[in-house]
């Protein structure tokens, strides 16, 4: 069993960590992508996700093992969101899903393949789920190898280890996992050109940041996010 207690991190109490704009470029790739009315959140950190899901479905139920985050991401939400404290491999749903989002979430986890599997059962028939992951070929990874921070762009660096990451993905290897899984990817994006560390990033101006995620999609293969729709089958 995964040790998702090491999901919750202190860094989920920042209001300024650069991962907060990283999740609300994501939340705007979903907007479109989503179908409800029935949406399952596993795993929600500090509930910048769960907020904007909120926003747009009435049958909103969220799962995650850690009792901060779900004591974090329940602050601004409608009173008819559901919250399970629970592994994912103990989570026995009542009902199947529309849509099933797992932001950053497959990195933390011992066995991504086998949680992946088990929430393709959870979809509706004609439903999807909505993966999004750090990625590996990030130019600011890139960065770091070439000085000598990283040994290779798919190496845990201290803030990996710190949020408890287990891997780094690279699109390969994801789209591996997933078809592991039983699952078929129908739609991919690559998120935001990140040229710096996080601490770095929060420090630029928005417009440049705007500027870093239209520049990203002329360099996917550098972008800091990957994102895949996937379905079983």
């Amino acid at each position: 069993m995964s040790s998702l207690d090491s999901t919750y991190s202190p860094v989920y109490e920042s209001e300024t960590d650069f991962d907060n704009i990283l999740l609300a470029y994501e939340c705007e790739l979903l907007r479109p992508r989503l179908e409800g009315p029935d949406v399952l959140e596993m795993g929600c950190g500090r509930g910048i996700t769960t907020r904007f899901l909120s926003s747009l479905f009435s049958t909103l139920h969220v799962v995650d093992a850690s009792e901060r985050c779900l004591e974090l991401a329940r602050a601004g939400v409608p009173a008819s969101v559901r919250f399970t404290c629970s592994y994912f491999e103990d989570f026995e749903p009542d009902t199947r899903y529309n849509s099933i989002v797992l932001a950053n979430i497959l990195e933390h986890l011992d066995d991504p393949i086998g949680v992946l599997r088990r929430a393709a059962q959870w979809l509706h028939p004609e439903g999807s789920l909505h993966i999004f992951v750090p990625h590996a070929g990030s130019l600011h990874r890139r960065i770091g190898v070439a000085m000598g921070l990283l040994q290779r762009v798919d190496g845990l660096n201290e803030r990996d280890v710190s949020l408890g990451h287990r891997r780094v993905y690279t699109r390969e290897k994801l789209v591996e996992h997933v078809n592991s899984a039983g699952l078929t990817s129908l739609d991919e994006e690559f998120i935001l050109l990140k040229i710096l560390s996080n601490a770095q990033m929060e420090a630029l101006d928005p417009k440049l940041i705007q500027a870093l995620f239209e520049l990203g999609h002329e360099f996917p293969d550098l972008c800091a996010d990957l994102y895949i729709r996937a379905v079983p089958g």
